[in-house]
């Protein structure tokens, strides 16, 4: 008999509504709203936020930019055109296109010249002409350390394939002795400063 009155007062106990300031309310009518507000709370948590909604993977819009890099020296040949009747199919179409020719004469283009920074959010600029401001250029020899700079005769400095990207300058195609490590010899370059007027 004892156990049916306990199994009854924790029946009844569970719906029991108490407030913050703790006063307890035997109220069958009150106990059942309580827990019903509870129920309908969980199961619009649950059910609608959660599952129906996916309130876990809420998505908002990305704001990001884009900011692109380029390296390296650009050289021009100045007054002379691509032979045409090469094929590009051929694999050292590119070695051809770029050999370094002694006879003829190039105009030298760093990062600073043909890289144009971005004045506007959500667009990209490319330099499609240029107009020449002074400019000097000077040979010196090469670095040591660069890649296939180091040459015994003019030839090794003819073909050096995408070597050169690192270089300080633009192979001349001559091979002269480096002011810096006695009896090593380098391929000569043209630097050059100048300044250039982009349009777009």
């Amino acid at each position: 008999m004892v156990r049916l009155d306990r199994c009854k007062d924790r029946f009844l106990g569970f719906f029991v509504y108490s407030t913050v300031r703790s006063a307890t309310i035997k109220s069958h009518r009150v106990g059942i709203a309580y827990r019903l507000a509870q129920f309908i709370l969980l199961i619009y948590i649950i059910g609608w936020e959660l599952i129906y909604k996916k309130g876990y993977q809420a998505f908002d819009n990305v704001s990001s930019s884009v900011t692109t890099k380029v390296k390296g020296q650009g050289f021009v040949p100045i007054n002379s055109s691509i032979d045409k009747s090469m094929d590009k199919k051929d694999p050292s179409y590119y070695q051809k296109l770029f050999k370094f020719d002694t006879n003829k004469t190039y105009r030298l283009m760093d990062t600073a010249d043909y890289v144009v920074p971005p004045n506007e959010y959500n667009s990209i600029f490319i330099m499609s002409n240029f107009i020449e401001t002074t400019q000097t250029q000077g040979r010196c020899d090469e670095e040591v350390t660069k890649p296939k700079a180091k040459c015994l005769i003019d030839e090794d400095c003819l073909i050096l394939g995408d070597a050169t990207n690192s270089w300080n300058g633009i192979p001349t195609g001559r091979c002269i002795n480096s002011s810096t490590t006695p009896g090593v010899n380098v391929c000569e370059v043209i630097i050059g400063f100048g300044i250039f007027l982009f349009f777009y």
